[in-house]
C-alpha cells in the first residue's frame, strides 16, 4: 500500500458492531477471541464487524502520513447472498415455518439496497481520500450512500484506541505464530 501511495484500504463493517452484547455494545475480548467454547454466530459476526472498524482506524493511524488512507464502511442492508445463510440456519431448525421465512425475506428485501447501490459507499470510501482530493476523508466510517458517520456517535468500543492497538498486536502475534512475517 505504501509503495503505491496514494492508496486506500477499505474494511467492510456493519452496524452490527453495536449489537448489544454486553451492555454498552459489542465487547471484543482479545483473550477469548478464538475460543470455540464461546462461539455464537451473531456475537462473532458483530465482533468481526467491530474488529474491521478497529483495524481500519489503526491502519489509518499507522499509515496515513505515508499516503495510505484507511476507512470502514457499513454498506447497509444489501440484497445479496448474506441472507441465504441465516435463512438456511433458520429453516433447518424450523422447517414447517419455511413459507413464513420466505414471505418475511421477500418483504424485508423490498427495503434493502440493490448490490450496485451498496457498493457505492465502498467505492467512495476507497476514492474519497487523496485520490479525490478530500484530505480529511481518512480514518472514517461511511454509511449508505457514501455518507460519513460522525465519529462522536460511534459506540465507545468502536472508538477505543487501546482496543485498536491491542487487536493490532494480537493479529501480529497470531500471524507470527503461524509463520507469516510481519513488518
Amino acid at each position: 500500500l505504501v509503495a503505491s501511495a496514494p492508496s486506500a484500504c477499505v474494511a467492510v463493517s456493519s452496524l452490527a458492531h453495536e449489537w448489544p452484547k454486553p451492555a454498552g455494545g459489542v465487547l471484543l475480548e482479545l483473550d477469548a477471541i478464538n475460543d470455540a467454547a464461546m462461539y455464537s454466530p451473531h456475537a462473532w459476526y458483530a465482533q468481526s464487524k467491530l474488529a474491521n472498524l478497529l483495524f481500519s482506524q489503526e491502519l489509518d493511524a499507522r499509515l496515513h502520513a505515508k499516503g495510505v488512507s484507511a476507512n470502514a464502511v457499513n454498506p447497509g442492508a444489501v440484497q445479496g447472498e448474506l441472507l441465504r445463510w441465516s435463512k438456511a440456519a433458520a429453516s433447518s431448525r424450523a422447517a414447517p415455518l419455511s413459507p413464513l421465512f420466505d414471505a418475511v425475506e421477500r418483504a424485508l428485501l423490498a427495503f434493502y439496497w440493490p448490490e450496485e447501490v451498496g457498493g457505492l459507499s465502498v467505492a467512495y470510501a476507497a476514492l474519497a481520500g487523496p485520490m479525490l482530493g478530500h484530505a480529511g476523508s481518512h480514518g472514517k466510517y461511511f454509511v449508505p450512500v457514501a455518507r460519513e458517520w460522525p465519529a462522536s456517535t460511534l459506540d465507545g468500543h468502536a472508538r477505543n484506541v487501546t482496543l485498536q492497538r491491542g487487536l493490532w498486536s494480537f493479529t501480529e502475534e497470531l500471524l507470527a505464530s503461524k509463520g507469516f512475517g510481519v513488518d
